[in-house]
């Protein structure tokens, strides 16, 4: 369990060390902030992607995880998860 909280733990720090470089970089006028919401969302998007092709049947709405159950139980069952 505590490599499970080093790993969040890493993963906040990562997160906020994220942030301070890119108010720097739109404080100091290097990028927009239009722009960085721009690039965020694009790799937001290929992420997503990504994680479909990885995961099928599972899906990030805006609204929650939209699962398509009968896909979803044969990715379960081939990644080797519980039923």
């Amino acid at each position: 369990m505590q490599a499970m909280r080093d790993l969040r733990e890493s993963l906040l720090f990562q997160r906020a060390e994220l942030s301070a470089v890119a108010s720097l970089l739109i404080l100091k006028g290097v990028i927009t902030q239009e722009e960085w919401e721009t690039v965020l969302e694009i790799e937001a998007d290929a992420l997503e992607r990504m994680l479909q092709e990885k995961f099928p049947g599972y899906r990030a709405t805006a609204q929650g995880i939209e699962i398509t159950p009968t896909v979803a139980m044969e990715t379960n069952r081939v990644l080797g998860f519980p039923e």
